[in-house]
């Protein structure tokens, strides 16, 4: 039967080095293989970001409405402001690499902005 692994140790980590993370001395919390491959971006958040009141409305644009926001500044993609596609709220709305997303934020003095965020790898 196999030892199952201790909800808590100490651990003492030696040192950190540009090559490797940490140096484990606890090989009872020492990260397995399969904890390595496995990237924390991958998960999902365990509720729904977009319906926490701080976070402002975020919609996907389509390639004409991009188009237009883009000739009416004229400036380029490149030169937009970024979003990661790795943000939980653009894994949400499903935006990939070289969408454009619209964000719509309400404020008091203002009353209602429009941002717009270019989406890169990351």
């Amino acid at each position: 039967m196999p030892a199952a692994r201790p909800e808590r140790a100490l651990c003492v980590v030696l040192r950190v080095s540009p090559r490797v993370s940490y140096q484990w001395r606890c090989p009872v919390l020492a990260p397995t293989k399969a904890a390595k491959k496995k990237k924390v971006e991958d998960e999902a958040p365990p509720f729904k970001v977009s319906t926490h009141f701080l976070i402002p409305k975020h919609e996907l644009m389509t390639k004409e409405e991009a188009e237009h926001v883009v000739r009416s500044f004229n400036a380029t993609p490149s030169q937009f402001p970024y979003i990661l596609a790795t943000d939980p709220v653009a894994k949400e709305i499903g935006a990939k690499p070289g969408d454009f997303v619209r964000i719509t934020r309400k404020s008091e003095t203002a009353g209602t902005s429009v941002y717009y965020r270019y989406v890169v790898e990351g």
